[in-house]
């Protein structure tokens, strides 16, 4: 009987450790709640939570008191700045992570610099066809401009 209980109290142990561990965000409005699954933190791993910036450690969200420069060059300060090893600085928002590369992710575990590229792009993509329009229409009122010149000059000299 004792062999039997032991075995069954390392059967779940093995099966607790085992067991992947995320972290539940519970976002709530007036219509409906969400149950958002982000990926487990790991040791390095940086968090905002109530305008204070965490690190994991050894399992435990510890307070950050000093700048922290990740292996990357990154600089991680209490404030929730982040200063990337490129020169970008990024203000962390509530749930947003840096893991010890530098990389910042937002609650759902997405990094937050793809959707800004892919804002940009759209953004550069536009002002670019803003910019053909004008210079054209620039150019039609210059040859505009040129021609009543020319015919200016043509009634003065004829």
């Amino acid at each position: 009987m004792k062999k039997l209980l032991l075995a069954a109290i390392v059967a779940s142990s093995l099966v607790a450790c085992n067991e992947t561990k995320t972290d539940e965000t519970v976002v709530t409005d007036s219509t409906s709640t969400t149950t958002v699954m982000a990926p487990a933190a790991v040791d390095g791993e940086y968090m905002m939570k109530e305008n204070k910036v965490y690190v994991m450690q050894t399992g435990e969200w510890v307070v950050v008191n000093e700048p922290v420069t990740l292996p990357n060059g990154t600089i991680v300060m209490a404030n929730g700045e982040i200063k990337t090893n490129d020169g970008v600085t990024v203000t962390l928002a509530e749930g947003q992570r840096v893991n010890n590369s530098g990389v910042i992710v937002n609650a759902n575990g997405d990094n937050i610099f793809d959707d800004a590229a892919d804002g940009a792009r759209k953004g550069v993509n536009k002002a670019g066809e803003a910019i053909e329009k004008g210079a054209n229409k620039t150019g039609d009122a210059i040859k505009k401009g040129a021609n009543e010149v020319k015919e200016g000059v043509n009634s003065v000299v004829n």
